[in-house]
Formats: structure tokens, C-alpha cells, sequence
């Protein structure tokens, strides 16, 4: 049972401009920097043929997607799979598009460079949010990935939560983190104090990068503890 959790109302967006000034939304997990200036896109023929439909192993050819952004068709493989071909073939960025009996159920996947997910009719028409753009780790989701750059040390990201008590009218919330290796987490403030059912606190959590793990990632977890009640939160670093 959840005493204090996260509001969970929004999904991960991702936004796609195309060349004529239209806007097409999707979904994604990548957290890192966005694609700011207009790529080319690569698709089928300009992929490398019919074959390249689905971005499969050795279908792409690098010569054709070398700094463009490639249109693949979901299905017939695995999305992550689908972006690391992408990636290796020299590509910057990857639309991944549901086939028409899938419709428009998206699902945001986790990946290492610029990918989005659209629906069978994202090509409807779409207006531009007048608000910034955010980037998805600001979303007030219960978990937290941040990302940082191969060689950069003492780099820092910082997030905003939200939650709301639903449990004990009074109660009070310690923070517990598992750090993930290679940086240090900072918790402000470490205890949250509820006065009544409904209430929403809210707290920041700070990472500071020290030094690339062997591998380019690792996790931990953020707890918030209350006698037997304990609120828990991933924590996911990536290093591109």
C-alpha cells in the first residue's frame, strides 16, 4: 500500500518538428540532449532499401544514414535493438512508428541517443506548446534517470518531486538513497513532515557525476521510510 507516492498523470513526451513547421508528439525515455538544429530524414530507399523497413541488423547503410534521423517501423524486432543499429550505422536520431494495427498505443522505451515513438495517426494536426520545453526527467514521475556525458566530472542534475500524502493524516518521511556508483546524490530536504491527508510536499534530488563506471551505467534508489511504510524510487545514471 502506497502512503506517500508520486502524482503519476503525464506520460514521457517527445516532441518532432518537421520541415514545414509541423508538430508531431510522441514518446521516449532518452533523457539527454535534444537534436536543436533540423536533420534529414532517412527512410526506406534513403535507408537502404525495402529491407531497411524495420532497421534490423545489417539493413541500414551507413553511406545513406550518416547524420540523418531514420524512420523505422515497429514490430519484427526489438525497439532498443532497432536504435543501437541506427546508432552504429552513424545515424543521430530514430522515429520509431506504429503499422496501422497497432494504432496509437505507445510505449516509452529507455534510450542512449534521440528516439521517439509515434502512433498510426500522429500525423494529425498538432499545435506548439507555448510553455518551455522540459526535459522528461523533469516530469513528476516516481523515478529518476539522469545522463551524462563521457569525461565530464563534477557535472550536476537536479530534479523536482511532488508527493502526496494518502496514507496517516500526520506523518513523517525519511530519506534512505542507494547510491548508484561513480556520483553522489544530494536529498533536500531529508525529512518530510504531512499535516493532514491530501497534502503535497515537494523535494529536490541532486546528482553529482564523479567518474565513468566500467560500465556505462548504474542504479540505485531513493526511499522514503515511515515505520513500516516505505516509498521507493529508482535511480538510473547513463554516461554517453
Amino acid at each position: 500500500m502506497s502512503v506517500a507516492a508520486s502524482y503519476t498523470d503525464r506520460t514521457f513526451p517527445a516532441v518532432i518538428k518537421l520541415g514545414n513547421g509541423k508538430v508531431v508528439e510522441g514518446v521516449s525515455l532518452y533523457f539527454g540532449d535534444a537534436l536543436t538544429k533540423p536533420v534529414p530524414v532517412a527512410y526506406l530507399e534513403s535507408a537502404g532499401g525495402a529491407s531497411a523497413i524495420f532497421c534490423n541488423d545489417g539493413t541500414l547503410n551507413e553511406s545513406l544514414v550518416k547524420g540523418k534521423i531514420v524512420v523505422c517501423h515497429r514490430g519484427n524486432g526489438s525497439a532498443y535493438v532497432k536504435s543501437e543499429n541506427v546508432k552504429q550505422a552513424k545515424g543521430v536520431g530514430m522515429i520509431l512508428i506504429n503499422l496501422k494495427f497497432e494504432g496509437d498505443e505507445l510505449t516509452a522505451n529507455p534510450y542512449k541517443f534521440p528516439t521517439a515513438g509515434v502512433g498510426y495517426t500522429a500525423g494529425g494536426n498538432f499545435t506548439c506548446p507555448k510553455n518551455r520545453a522540459i526535459r522528461g526527467g523533469e516530469l513528476n514521475y516516481p523515478s529518476f534517470a539522469f545522463n551524462f556525458r563521457d569525461g565530464v566530472q563534477n557535472g550536476s542534475l537536479e530534479y523536482k518531486r511532488t508527493v502526496t500524502n494518502v496514507g496517516i493524516p500526520k506523518s513523517s518521511y525519511e530519506v534512505q538513497v542507494e547510491v548508484p556508483n561513480g556520483v553522489s546524490v544530494i536529498v533536500k530536504p531529508k525529512i518530510l513532515n504531512f499535516n493532514k491527508l491530501g497534502q503535497k510536499l515537494s523535494y529536490k534530488v541532486t546528482v553529482v557525476g564523479k567518474s565513468k563506471t566500467s560500465s556505462d551505467s548504474s542504479f540505485g534508489s531513493l526511499t522514503w521510510v515511515s515505520g513500516k511504510f516505505r516509498v521507493k524510487s529508482p535511480i538510473a545514471v547513463t554516461w554517453q
